[in-house]
C-alpha cells in the first residue's frame, strides 16, 4: 500500500520483528503470504528498512530447517541474501532503533549453521553499543552478552564477518567496563500488578 514511504515501511516491519521475536507465534503459515515482500524490502536502498526486514527474516530463519515449511531453495536463497545485503549497509550516522533488551538476540547468536543470522544480531548489537554505549555496553554486560560473544569469537566454525564484528563488540565492552567499571548482575525487573 506505501511502496514508497520508508518511514511507514520501517514502523510495520519494527512490529513485525516484535512479533517473530516471540517463539510461539513463528508459525510459517502466519508468514509464507510475507516472505516474498520482505525480500524485497531487504533490497531496499533504505538501511533502516532493510535492517528491519533483515531481522524479520533472522529469526524466522533462526528456528532451524527442520521447523521451516516453505521451500529448502528459498530459505537457501534468503539466507544468501540476507548476508550479502548486511555486508553491503553503510553505517548509520545516527540510532536508528531502540532495545530494551538484548535477550532475543541471544538465540540468534547460537546460530552457526546459518551465519548471516548471526551476521544481523551482532551488526544490530555494535551499532546500538556505538550509536550509545553508556545505555547499550551497560545492559549488554548485564545480560550475559559477554559470554554469547566471547562464544562467537572461539567458535572455529564461526564465519569471518561474525568474528570481525563480535570482536568489535568485545573491544568496546572492555572499554567500557575500563572506564565505568563492570555493571552488578542482571536484574530481575519487577512486574507491575494491576487489580
Amino acid at each position: 500500500s506505501f511502496p514508497s514511504e520508508s518511514s511507514i515501511q520501517q514502523k510495520v516491519l519494527g512490529l513485525l520483528n516484535n512479533i517473530a521475536e516471540v517463539k510461539e507465534l513463528h508459525s510459517e503459515l502466519m508468514w509464507k503470504d510475507f516472505i516474498d515482500h520482505i525480500s524485497k524490502l531487504l533490497h531496499s536502498v533504505e538501511v533502516e528498512v532493510s535492517y528491519f526486514a533483515a531481522g524479520l527474516i533472522s529469526h524466522l530463519i533462526s528456528r532451524g530447517e527442520q521447523a521451516w515449511t516453505l521451500s529448502r531453495s528459498q530459505r537457501t536463497s534468503l539466507l544468501e541474501q540476507l548476508h550479502s545485503a548486511i555486508l553491503n549497509w553503510p553505517t548509520p550516522e545516527c540510532e536508528m532503533v531502540a532495545y530494551r533488551s538484548f535477550n532475543p538476540f541471544f538465540p540468534l547468536l547460537g546460530c552457526f549453521m546459518t551465519p548471516g543470522v548471526q551476521l544481523w544480531a551482532v551488526w544490530a548489537m555494535q551499532h546500538v553499543c556505538s550509536k550509545n554505549p553508556a545505555r547499550y555496553c551497560s545492559m549488554l554486560i548485564e545480560e550475559g552478552g559477554l559470554q554469547h560473544l566471547y562464544n562467537i569469537k572461539e567458535n572455529v566454525q564461526t564465519d569471518p564477518h561474525v568474528q570481525r564484528i563480535a570482536i568489535a563488540i568485545l573491544d568496546s565492552l572492555e572499554t567500557h567496563i575500563m572506564r565505568h567499571g563492570r555493571p552488578p548482575p542482571c536484574r530481575k525487573q519487577q512486574q507491575n500488578k494491576s487489580n
